[in-house]
């Protein structure tokens, strides 16, 4: 077996968000329009892209890294964050397999 890459983390991590985001939908009982993301992986470009690719959603990354830690430390006071500047990713297109293989390798895994 080959050892796994920088590329195989990328993808799981997105296919995890991928299964809960889906997940969530179900919840809901309806679609989801984008994906708000934050915290430490959303400063990477290339994951908050593919992201945007497998949930064939935009995906839109807080101005602020660690949102909730900036929330906490308000505690109630009025505040204006450092960056309010957000990004926003539109979907280009997922890579093929990718989530059909997430799942598969999942199966093996979960025997």
């Amino acid at each position: 077996m080959p050892p796994c890459t920088a590329r195989d983390t990328f993808d799981a991590n997105a296919a995890q968000v991928a299964n809960v985001f889906t997940a969530m939908q179900a919840d809901a009982g309806q679609p989801l329009r984008e994906l708000l993301a934050d915290g430490g992986a959303s400063s990477n470009d290339f994951l908050v892209q593919l992201q945007a690719d497998i949930l064939n959603r935009p995906v839109q990354r807080a101005g602020v890294e660690e949102v909730g830690a900036l929330g906490a430390a308000a505690m109630g006071q009025p505040m204006t964050p450092a960056s309010t500047k957000t990004s926003r990713f539109e979907p280009q297109g997922a890579p093929a397999g990718l989530l059909d293989n997430w799942h598969k390798a999942l199966a093996k895994a979960c025997l």
